[in-house]
């Protein structure tokens, strides 16, 4: 019996799908050099993922303002790591998939290039055939799911930084009505019309 991925007569053999799974599987290499440059990881935040709400907006200040900015930058470089990590093994699994893919197409190519060429499969069919191979779809799904992962993770750090910016906003304007002597949104009243 015949080891590897077999592609209509064309074997990617065991060892070198994982030599080249292995070759794109960069994520130990890089935790590895990080932590070596003083990047731990960074560890779960101890809290839930911090909530804004309107109350927040119309009445934080001072002490409240301070820990609530602290715990939305805190989880904000958390959900930032988090996002870099997930887009890094994105790109190795997108690389790993399109080395797969040309072994394949290139196998074929090989299997067929005694036939005259009006026989030979188009790069399109050749494409069509290599991606609905068992292990390319298999690392396509895996895509799919990081790729929501990132999804919800980018949503969470857009969140906090418009809760940050939101919060920062509503303290600014609420010194500015100070400094003008409790003016509406900041803003001085218009001046009265002289005549």
């Amino acid at each position: 019996m015949t080891q590897g991925l077999v592609f209509h007569g064309a074997v990617i053999q065991d060892q070198q799908r994982t030599e080249i799974e292995k070759y794109w599987d960069v994520h130990d290499d890089v935790y590895q050099e990080l932590v070596m440059a003083g990047f731990e990881p960074l560890r779960k935040p101890a809290g839930e993922f911090p909530e804004v709400s309107i109350e927040d907006y119309l009445n934080i200040e001072g002490e409240q303002y301070t820990r609530t900015m602290a715990w939305i930058d805190i989880w904000f470089a958390y959900a930032s790591d988090i996002l870099a990590w997930l887009k890094g093994r994105e790109l190795g699994l997108t690389e790993e998939l399109e080395d797969i893919e040309r072994e394949l197409k290139k196998l074929k190519r090989q299997e067929y290039e005694s036939l005259p060429k009006k026989s030979r499969p188009s790069e399109a069919e050749l494409r069509e055939v290599a991606e609905s191979h068992p292990r390319c779809r298999e690392i396509r799904r895996d895509l799919v799911v990081l790729r929501n992962k990132i999804k919800v993770v980018q949503s969470r750090v857009d969140a906090l930084e418009r809760f940050a910016k939101g919060l920062s906003r509503q303290v600014t304007i609420r010194g500015q009505n100070i400094e003008l002597g409790g003016a509406v949104g900041g803003r001085r009243p218009p001046a009265p019309i002289v005549r």
